[in-house]
């Protein structure tokens, strides 16, 4: 019960969203973890990072979303 009180988050903000369209890149890179949050003049701290496709994947004409740690690759989300 403690774990999970101290894990729970205390407030939960709006999303953050990109867009990308054809020709675009995303490259190798650490999410960052501190965001402004817009309209406040505050900054938050962001746990929880999450990738969503909105489109059907058969429709889909791109990379694999590729996980990297210290200890090299885990592994590749594939869109189909």
């Amino acid at each position: 019960m403690l774990f999970t009180t101290a894990a729970s988050p205390l407030h939960v903000f709006p999303p953050l969203f990109n867009r990308y369209d054809e020709g675009m890149r995303f490259q190798t890179h650490v999410d960052n973890a501190i965001h402004p949050l817009p309209g406040t003049g505050f900054w938050i701290w962001a746990d929880v990072s999450s990738t969503l496709s909105l489109g059907n994947p058969e429709e889909y004409d791109g990379g694999e979303l590729v996980i990297e740690d210290t200890y090299g690759s885990q592994g590749k989300i594939s869109s189909g």
